[in-house]
């Protein structure tokens, strides 16, 4: 997100394709000014939220065009963001933004964390973002994998119903 380049690209993505909801996780940027915010939703309604970056690390951004839904709560935590719509049609569902600790010491917390937000509702939830995790062996280049995280992961996976 530091680069004019980058900004310049994503103001053309909401423009072009009509986004309506936005995440960006590892934004590396402890802050956004209203006048930032207000050029990147080129033009439209935005309402914005953001987490700061803990130095070089992390920062997560979500904005929602203030036209598609009503955002009716936001809850944030360093790792993720959700913010529950509700539609101009009435219908009701939560979108997560979220960025996994890359240190292993830190994901399980994450994890049951993240899992506690999922299942504490029954609307309909969209996450997405980096979870610094794997599932399998081969998803990873080096082959070098915490089995213990990885088997937390498919838990997490398992009892979330996340697909």
């Amino acid at each position: 997100m530091g680069r004019r380049g980058r900004r310049a690209q994503l103001k053309f993505f909401l423009l072009d394709h009509q986004i309506k909801c936005i995440c960006i996780s590892e934004t590396i940027k402890q802050k956004f000014t209203n006048r930032e915010l207000s050029a990147l939703g080129s033009g439209f309604s935005f309402t914005w939220d953001w987490v700061p970056s803990k130095g070089h690390s992390g920062g997560l951004l979500m904005g929602i065009d203030e036209d598609f839904a009503e955002l009716v709560m936001v809850e944030s935590s360093d790792q993720f963001q959700a913010m529950t719509l509700v539609q101009k049609d009435n219908f009701t569902w939560r979108l997560i933004n979220m960025y996994g600790p890359v240190k292993d010491n830190l994901k399980q917390v994450f994890l049951d964390k993240l899992e506690g937000l999922i299942n504490d509702t029954d609307i309909p939830t969209l996450i997405g973002g980096d979870f610094n995790l794997v599932r399998k062996i081969e998803e990873k280049s080096t082959g070098n994998v915490n089995l213990k995280l990885m088997d937390a992961f498919n838990n997490f996976v398992a009892n979330t119903g996340v697909r």
